[in-house]
């Protein structure tokens, strides 16, 4: 196209995008290193880009779990190894059993459990320091539209936190579509997975229904509850600190306190320190 940028300074251009987003975040501090989760989509390929871009790829170990249960899971691993090659970052593979998959209730949810399990894993085999995942900004929105759905109370809408352990995510400034876009801009190898579209999944469904209609209501819903959930978890964190504080005033001890102790204190601060003396 005439007049369009080069195809060299444009792919420059989104990756130091995506490299200030990674910078702007804070959650990945400078001399560390961690392992990236690399599932062969886009995100994860921005985000691998966006950690290598910023602190070189010696600092960063791909990690990809094929389960096999799809057709094109060898496809999904061919392009993670293709991006590490291009961006000169390790990948390490794990092929779980898929029958340890298929076995679960929640396929989803053993996946994940899978999934994060051996990052930890490496993370602690290697000495690393964090583990990144590709999540966006779109993910948490549909993450807080599915727990309000499913899960009462506001303990329930604190999912996907900026950082979480070992674990940050470092792209949650971005939409969904912009990640993509970037990822292409810069030339990054990804692919698309198909089930991402099956409404089985409630998820799925949250994507191609819910969220299209709030953003014909409102243009900025996306960036409206991504704002709602930090405020969400900047107040959880306060009432947490006076729980414990509570908790240590009473006396708490051996998992137990005086009742009298938590009597006069406001109903939600009293709550939270019942279950955190619970969870104790």
């Amino acid at each position: 196209m005439a007049g369009g940028p080069r195809i060299g300074s444009m792919s420059g251009a989104a990756t130091a995008r995506l490299v200030q987003a990674v910078r702007s975040s804070g959650l990945v501090e400078p001399g560390s290193g961690g392992v990236a989760l690399c599932s062969g989509g886009a995100d994860s390929a921005a985000l691998l880009a966006g950690l290598t871009g910023l602190y070189g790829p010696g600092e960063v170990v791909a990690l990809h779990l094929n389960y096999g249960l799809r057709d094109e899971a060898g496809e999904d691993e061919r392009a993670c190894a293709e991006l590490c090659e291009r961006l000169g970052t390790e990948l390490v593979v794990e092929r779980p059993p898929a029958e340890e998959v298929r076995g679960a209730g929640n396929v989803q949810a053993r996946a994940r459990e899978l999934r994060y399990s051996a990052a930890e894993r490496l993370r602690s085999e290697r000495g690393l320091d964090w583990i990144a995942t590709g999540h966006t900004r779109t993910d948490l929105a549909e993450t807080v539209l599915y727990r309000l759905a499913t899960s009462p109370g506001t303990r329930a809408l604190l999912g996907l936190p900026e950082r979480r352990g070992a674990i940050v995510r470092p792209l949650l400034s971005l939409g969904r579509e912009d990640v993509r876009r970037l990822a292409r801009e810069a030339a990054l190898p990804f692919r698309d997975d198909a089930s991402n579209e099956s409404p089985r999944f409630a998820r799925n469904r949250i994507r191609s229904e819910v969220l299209p209609v709030l953003a014909e209501i409102g243009p900025a819903a996306e960036a409206s509850i991504a704002e709602t959930h930090a405020e969400l978890e900047e107040e959880a964190r306060t009432l947490a600190r006076l729980a414990d504080e509570a908790l240590e005033a009473g006396g708490a001890a051996g998992g137990a306190i005086p009742a009298e102790a938590l009597s006069g204190l406001d109903p939600a601060v009293r709550r939270l320190a019942l279950r955190a003396l619970a969870e104790r």
